[in-house]
């Protein structure tokens, strides 16, 4: 048995009875969540047919059932908690969640390990303990590489999966992935207690030995204490504000997130020294082999890789949770240009979302061609047809305008059409206000954790053709939509209509003790090839699949990283470019793959030159103040680079 060090209290010790709800708080909640579901939720007819599931009709049954003085659910606060998450849980939509009162939304039950996935050669699972917390003593044998064998006597891949059923995932892949990263590591806000207090493992050292030992589940909670080092995992009160301030809103109104895998990562942030990749930082100038790239902004990692098959850039996202989009994508660029420029792996595994337009507007940056945003839809409900009527601009923030939605929706009664016309969330203008600035192959890998606005950037990726997808699961978390708090839509109710009353408003009552909702409020089609198509269960499938490798979780993905190199030289290798001279106006253009460019100065058509050795100088206009110069690249009439510049040369 591992005994506790000081720290951390035991979970048993602290288990809340329960939020103090009263029977009134009980039906506003059933009430609340009714609403939502029937009124709002964009996915209800997907998964009312993919789950052969009647969420609405459980809801009615659990208003009949608080009528009953002796029904368990009135009886018992934890019952009650029990039924509207099974409820939710039955939706398998990650981004749909009844997020429990106060204490439970601010406790994170914790084991102080990690446990990761492997495959050997003939592609057979394995599970390892790949890191342990300073919460606990270390152990001679139950340490980093030791393999898991049984969970509470059952064979541990079937623990990672009866854990996955209860999680909810989108698709196979999804419950997978949730049932075996939320092993070690649970949000109370979204989760009931874990079941055992004590947990039992057997596993397998190096030299074959079978041992068994035992773990306390243990409480995370906003007056713990884990040293200097460690920190405090932050309550959810930073994730869930209690009041969306007007000058936020319009970020709130845009996200696209996984809760639960931002809770996950901000724990394992706090319990776990994060392995770094070996080589030193360099902040100013071009990174040489191996060399990480400092990065201004968190859960951004950049750096070169030397693989057999060449050196690459290497560019990890862990987040699109990003309070600027704008600036976000400008550090990205900066990275970009201190990377080699011959070809990018960029890593989403792990990523929830966050902002979409954080996401989407990042995809231009890598493709010639103009980029085509997913589309949004509304659920056709009288009530989503006053939202948007009231918020077309809201005047609560006028960056919020719904009006595009609004004809379909006002026309939907007399055509019976379930949905509302379908329309783009970042616009096409964001979507290419910068344009390409890499115009190296690059490899996207995904996981069945990337989800929701980074489900909706593998699909552009997709969908755009920007190049080849690895896959270290067989497909995305599938969350397909735009998500938005309980709070968020009582702020959109209350926008003043045309008339003195607003049944809107009345809609939406405040939740008793910091509870809330979240609810998938538009839904995310796909473009190009596949348009119309939902990407929510669905996801997007790989172009191959890469199998994590012993090396991979117990290193820094060597394996992992290799395969995406592999991939990377297939696709083909345009560049350009360019040279400026302001005193003679001249542009020295460097090319490779390319035979012919084109110009354009402040949008306009200035000129086309074939490429010789590839180089070409071209000579511009004189004329006062600063231009913008765009320069693509042909190669066989088909474009394939693009860069701009701004360059100022006077008379």
């Amino acid at each position: 048995m591992v005994e506790l060090a000081a720290g951390l209290p035991r979970l048993a010790d602290n288990l809340p009875k329960d939020a103090g709800l009263t029977l009134t708080d009980k039906h506003i909640l059933v009430d609340q969540a009714k609403i939502l579901l029937e009124q709002v939720y964009a996915h209800l007819y997907l998964k009312k047919a993919l789950y052969a599931i009647d969420p609405v009709q459980r809801l009615t049954l659990l208003q009949y059932r608080l009528e009953n003085p002796s029904d368990p659910v009135v009886k018992s606060e934890l019952e009650f908690h029990r039924e509207l998450l099974s409820i939710f849980t039955s939706l398998h939509d990650l981004h749909t969640n009844y997020v429990l009162p106060a204490p439970y939304n601010s406790l994170t039950a914790i084991l102080p390990f990690l446990v990761e996935e492997y495959f050997d050669e003939q592609q057979q699972a394995h599970y390892l303990i790949t890191k342990i917390s300073g919460v606990v003593p270390a152990s001679d044998t139950f340490k980093a590489g030791v393999e898991l064998i049984t969970w509470n006597g059952l064979p541990i891949i079937e623990a990672i999966r009866l854990n996955g059923e209860q999680g909810g995932g989108s698709n196979a892949a999804a419950r997978y992935a949730v049932g075996l990263r939320s092993l070690t590591i649970r949000s109370l806000a979204i989760n009931l207690p874990p079941l055992e207090t004590r947990l039992y493992l057997q596993y397998k050292t190096a030299d074959d030995k079978l041992l068994e030992t035992s773990f306390e589940w243990l409480l995370i909670k906003p007056s713990s204490g884990l040293g200097v080092d460690l920190g405090v995992i932050p309550s959810p009160d930073t994730l869930l504000p209690i009041r969306p301030d007007p000058s936020t809103i319009y970020r709130d109104f845009l996200l696209g997130n996984q809760l639960e895998g931002e809770y996950i990562n901000q724990a394992r942030k706090k319990l776990f020294v994060e392995m770094k990749p070996h080589g030193r930082r360099v902040s100013g100038r071009r990174a040489a082999d191996n060399i990480e790239v400092k990065s201004l902004l968190p859960d951004i990692t950049a750096r070169s890789v030397t693989t057999p098959s060449g050196s690459f850039a290497y560019l990890r996202l862990f987040s699109f949770m990003v309070q600027d989009d704008q600036a976000f994508i400008q550090e990205i660029i900066r990275l970009l240009n201190l990377l080699p420029q011959n070809g990018l792996i960029l890593d989403l595994r792990g990523n929830p979302g966050g902002l979409i337009t954080a996401a989407e507007r990042l995809l231009q940056i890598f493709t010639p061609h103009p980029v085509e945003p997913e589309r949004a839809q509304f659920i056709s409900t009288p009530l989503i047809r006053e939202l948007c009527i009231r918020n077309s601009p809201s005047p609560i923030a006028p960056q919020i305008n719904l009006k595009d939605w609004v004809p379909s929706l006002k026309q939907a009664p007399v055509t019976g059409t379930l949905y509302s016309t379908a329309h783009a969330i970042t616009t096409v203008e964001e979507a290419n206000d910068i344009g390409q600035i890499y115009t190296g192959p690059v490899v996207l890998i995904t996981d069945a954790h990337c989800y929701s606005a980074t489900d909706m950037f593998a699909a552009g990726f997709r969908d755009n053709k920007v190049g080849k997808i690895l896959g270290a699961s067989d497909n995305t978390g599938a969350g397909g939509a735009n998500v938005w708090q309980h709070l968020v839509l009582r702020v959109l109710a209350e926008a003043p209509g045309r008339t003195e009353t607003n049944t809107l408003a009345k809609a939406f009552t405040e939740l008793p003790r910091m509870a809330d909702f979240r609810v998938s409020s538009r839904r995310m089609l796909r473009v190009g090839e596949q348009a119309g198509l939902p990407l929510e269960d669905f996801g997007v499938e790989p172009d191959e699949r890469h199998y994590m490798t012993r090396t991979d979780i117990l290193g820094t993905n060597q394996d992992l990283i290799n395969h995406a190199a592999k991939l990377l030289i297939t696709q083909s290798h345009y560049q350009i470019s360019i040279k400026t001279n302001a005193a003679t106006c001249t542009l020295e253009v460097s090319t490779k793959a390319i035979d012919r460019v084109d110009w354009y100065i402040n949008n306009r058509p200035a000129g086309s030159q074939d490429v010789s050795n590839n180089a070409v100088t071209i000579t511009l206009p004189k004329a006062n103040g600063e231009r913008k110069i765009r320069v693509e690249g042909f190669a066989k009439e088909l474009k394939v680079a693009v860069t701009s510049i701004s360059l100022k040369c006077s008379n």
